[in-house]
């Protein structure tokens, strides 16, 4: 790659450190250069296909570089092959909260400086010129050409920081077409402790082997930087086991003086599914505090209002209870919100909230309703889950349930994507009391073997056996589910899952009696 087509994205605070550096890279040839103090920006510019997008410290008001970091990743809005470099006070424990990106993210200590920077930058143009093809292959509905390009790429000799990123996409990609030892293996081969801990989390997570899983977090566990992680992962271990109060209980570990602004939305949501609607919205008023630099009035608080709102009135819609006064509340928010006002990507909501309280307080016609649904289906990405989750409810609203089941299916297919943290946990638990609402009109069973059977079609397979799963705990005996388990495990390597062994499940099956 010629380095004036390397597109960058510098977000800072400081003037003067932009203008800088701004200066400096442009003078060695990167001319194609954004340098801006708002976040904001790369949610307005993300038609722009950065290479780089390079984040000083604390550029958002509410949440970390790390959380920003992931929201861009899970939600799409840079491409698959970009970069991130981060600054940081801390530069081990903000590598550990990042996620799994292609080209591995870089973290630099404060300050922010050119000579930091163009090392890394030039990092960068190799790695993108031996592996962008790859990464897009890799990412492409055809993956038929994927080993033979992964084959020629690795028979290469490649710079030591290319060869550590093809390693990554090599481990990711023999890993989710069901080579998990190999993929294990070359894991442990990883140098730096906390992304080698990161990957083989994951993986032991994704397969469900308890032993490993169990051996692995441990080892973490004496990884300092890794704290918080392994908190996530077993918070969402008991949401696997359907134990809700023993993954709220989890979330204590996480110290005082690191919560965040997406933490307290998370731990609202346990409020509400413990206490109801009224002790949620009390907590997330008064936990927020000086520290954070944030009030309960910030709109991310809001938008959590408006969550457990709608939660509340889809459940009473879908029992046929009245919503008189959850109606009036929902009045209340719509006119007193300040979303609209948010600079970043809260802002994005306000088309899907619109719709939702427009459904939900019966303002225009259905036909008129319904219309704006599909325009919204039809908004060109990115989307994240969060998006997906309110065009699902939207559904559900309107009485649409089979089109809410395929939306819950699209929002599966993006959480696939993502690693157990703050806002993949949110989005499980808003996910599966969703998919309870729906199922109150159907038989619970069939609706999720519907998603698990439509997951593995579109070889979301590791999604699919944690769906189907949720089955066999609930009926051990359901026939047709054990064999769709039986062909997934054989297609995934599996021998366990958890609490399900294969040999069982063969030697009880009707059909499938083999070992």
């Amino acid at each position: 790659m010629q380095t004036a087509n390397l597109k960058i994205i510098l977000i800072s605070n400081s003037m003067q450190r932009r203008q800088q550096i701004a200066r400096a890279l442009y003078t060695v040839g990167y001319t194609q250069l954004t340098e801006t103090d708002r976040v904001a920006d790369l949610f307005n510019l993300h038609k722009v296909d950065y290479d780089v997008v390079v984040l000083d410290e604390a550029v958002a008001d509410w949440q970390t570089n790390a959380e920003l970091v992931r929201y861009l990743t899970f939600s799409r809005t840079v491409p698959v092959w970009c970069t991130f470099i981060v600054v940081a006070d801390e530069v081990e424990r903000e590598m550990a909260q990042l996620p799994f990106r292609y080209l591995n993210s870089k973290v630099v200590p404060n300050p922010l400086s050119k000579d930091k920077l163009y090392p890394l930058l030039s990092q960068v143009e190799k790695s993108l010129g031996y592996l962008k093809n790859l990464i897009l292959t890799v990412e492409s509905a055809d993956q038929r050409q994927v080993p033979e390009n992964l084959k020629r790429a690795r028979a290469k000799t490649l710079p030591a920081e290319v060869k550590r990123d093809l390693n990554g996409i090599v481990i990711r990609t023999l890993f989710i077409n069901g080579h998990s030892q190999t993929a294990f293996n070359m894991a442990a081969q990883i140098a730096s402790p906390v992304q080698r801990y990161c990957a083989e989390l994951l993986m032991s997570l994704l397969s469900g082997g308890r032993e490993q899983l169990n051996s692995c977090l441990a080892q973490a566990e004496q990884i300092p930087n890794l704290a918080s992680r392994v908190v996530y992962y077993r918070c969402y271990i008991k949401l696997i086991e359907k134990d809700v109060a023993g993954a709220r209980a989890t979330l204590d570990h996480i110290p005082e003086q690191v919560i965040s602004a997406n933490d307290i939305q998370l731990l609202g949501i346990f409020e509400l599914m413990a206490k109801g609607f009224d002790s949620a919205m009390s907590y997330i008023q008064t936990k927020p505090n000086a520290r954070m630099g944030i009030g309960a009035s910030h709109p991310l608080f809001q938008l959590s209002g408006f969550v457990f709102l709608v939660i509340n009135l889809l459940s009473k819609q879908s029992s046929g209870q009245k919503m008189t006064t959850e109606r009036f509340a929902l009045a209340e928010f719509v006119g007193f919100n300040t979303l609209h006002n948010s600079p970043d990507q809260l802002g994005t909501f306000i088309p899907y909230l619109h719709l939702l309280s427009n459904i939900l307080l019966g303002q225009q016609s259905v036909k008129v309703l319904e219309q704006e649904l599909e325009r919204l289906m039809l908004v060109a990405e990115p989307l994240n889950s969060a998006h997906w989750l309110m065009l699902a409810a939207s559904a559900i609203g309107l009485q649409q349930n089979k089109r809410a089941l395929d939306l819950l299916v699209r929002v599966d297919i993006a959480l696939s994507k993502m690693e157990p943290c703050v806002e993949f946990i949110t989005f499980e638990i808003l996910w599966t009391t969703l998919i309870n609402i729906v199922s109150q009109s159907s038989d619970k069973i069939k609706v999720m073997r519907y998603v698990g059977v439509q997951l593995m079609q579109r070889k979301v397979n590791y999604r699919a056996m944690r769906r189907l799963y949720s089955i066999w705990q609930d009926c051990p005996n359901d026939d047709a589910t054990n064999q769709i388990l039986i062909e997934l495990m054989k297609r995934l390597s599996l021998q366990e899952y958890f609490d399900l062994q294969l040999k069982k499940l063969q030697s009880d099956s009707p059909v499938d009696s083999t070992a």
